[in-house]
């Protein structure tokens, strides 16, 4: 018998409206819609943050022009995490909305 961990490839975001499943395509809409009014007005807007969070082992991407809104979304690096743990206690791993996540996580998996 073993036991195996269940990894997703799509993100959370969370908001003052709850929490909510966020696809890749997603994430790069909104940060394609924050470039657009980037360009269009520069000198108004502060960059996008991405910061890691220790606590979650996962990057965090707050996008100025969407207030109070954070979004958890798996990287290389967390799935590198993941997949340490998974070592570390002899886990199996399965994937779950395999198709949710950014192209470039499956080179990494």
């Amino acid at each position: 018998d073993r036991l195996m961990l269940g990894l997703h490839l799509y993100g959370r975001a969370f908001s003052s409206d709850g929490v909510q499943a966020v696809r890749g395509q997603e994430v790069l809409d909104s940060l394609s819609g924050y470039l657009a009014a980037a360009i269009a007005e520069p000198h108004r807007l502060e960059p996008p943050l991405i910061k890691w969070d220790p606590t979650a082992k996962e990057h965090v991407i707050s996008i100025p022009h969407q207030p109070h809104v954070s979004i958890y979304y798996p990287t290389g690096k967390s799935l590198a995490e993941r997949l340490s743990l998974a070592r570390e206690f002899g886990l199996s791993i399965g994937f779950w909305e395999i198709g949710q996540g950014m192209e470039y996580l499956f080179d990494l998996i």
